[in-house]
């Protein structure tokens, strides 16, 4: 009876012993799902936020280099509360950012100590939740790493966005256009790939940029029925008259950039662009007693492909810049004859 015993007992911890051996559980053979997000020999700062409906986590100088890894995991409709938890970690080592079936995302790491950290942390919403995971050098950057050798490196990137001022270059006395009022809205990539190399890199890809010259002298841009286009002078009893003429570009930008300073916050960027000119229009307002006129007009005979001259100098993600067409405006035929010169301020350089 003993032996028996002895023997059912024997059975049972031998059994126990070969599920932990093989990691194993005996009670459940479910499968888990993990994602690596990001691997680093080493990392300069690891920086957590999280709160109720967020975890953002950022990762500063992998590896040496000046790649960030940034991490995102919102629920939808919930607005970032204020009251949120921040952990800062300096000096990493074996870094690992893993998701865990969508469900948690775990960090771990050898702290300046070398002591071994592994931080876990809910996603909020699992079932429902958007997430934003890509390495760039700033966190304005979109960037998506296409292929990385060395110090070589091909992303997927969106940037420059700019508001600024435009003005005629012309010798058309009638033109004076407001540049207080004539405005520039320009996005130089919405999609376009950036090769770098150290501090150095090369961008090209397709925008685009709109521009409203703005005339309140007492003139206004009429079309004429053999495409010309003439500035006449508003009437004795039309008032609260304004007009304009705006074009729409697809633009096409290659674009050299260079950043220096002590972490490379200082840089400058400059280039030709190529515009495919889509559209133009001419727009005119003014009242006769309680009667309100707006007047748009197409067609104006813009030059369909131009090229611009950019520069810009920028600190961080944020600098000014300037914009020179050489090329006219406007087609010969239309009697028009103009250039221009934009200058204003730009995001996501």
């Amino acid at each position: 009876m003993i032996n028996r015993i002895f023997f059912v007992l024997s059975s049972l911890l031998l059994s126990a012993f070969a599920h932990a051996a093989t990691g194993q559980s005996a009670v459940d053979d479910t499968t888990i799902i993990t994602d690596t997000l990001a691997t680093a020999r080493s990392a300069k700062e690891l920086c957590i936020e999280t709160c109720k409906s967020e975890v953002r986590i950022t990762v500063k100088r992998l590896n040496g280099t000046e790649d960030n890894f940034y991490y995102t995991a919102t629920s939808p409709g919930k607005k970032w509360s204020f009251d949120y938890i921040s952990s800062v970690f300096k000096d990493i080592q074996d870094l690992e950012v893993v998701e865990i079936e969508g469900r948690k995302v775990q960090i771990n790491f050898l702290n300046a100590e070398r002591s071994a950290n592994t931080l876990s942390y809910d996603i909020p919403s699992p079932e429902n939740h958007e997430t934003t995971c890509y390495t760039a050098t700033r966190h304005l950057d979109f960037g998506i790493t296409l292929g990385k050798k060395g110090k070589s490196q091909w992303s997927l990137v969106s940037m420059g966005l700019g508001l600024g001022f435009v003005t005629p270059l012309n010798d058309v006395p009638e033109l004076d256009t407001s540049m207080g009022r004539s405005l520039e809205f320009s996005w130089l990539m919405v999609l376009g790939a950036r090769w770098r190399q150290g501090r150095n890199s090369i961008s090209f890809g397709l925008g685009i940029d709109t521009k409203n010259y703005l005339m309140n002298n007492g003139r206004y841009f009429r079309k004429q029925s053999d495409g010309t286009i003439i500035l006449p002078s508003f009437g004795d009893g039309e008032s609260e008259h304004s007009s304009r003429l705006y074009t729409f570009s697809l633009q096409i930008p290659v674009l050299y950039t260079l950043r220096f300073g002590r972490k490379n916050n200082c840089g400058f960027t400059l280039g030709p662009i190529i515009n495919f000119n889509t559209y133009g229009s001419l727009n005119t307002n003014y009242r006769i007693g309680d009667e309100k006129y707006d007047i748009t007009t197409r067609r104006i005979g813009q030059r369909p492909v131009t090229v611009d001259l950019f520069g810009a100098i920028h600190w961080n993600s944020i600098g000014i810049y300037a914009r020179y067409a050489p090329l006219n405006v406007l087609k010969s035929k239309t009697g028009l004859d103009f250039q221009s010169f934009s200058t204003g301020i730009m995001i996501m350089l």
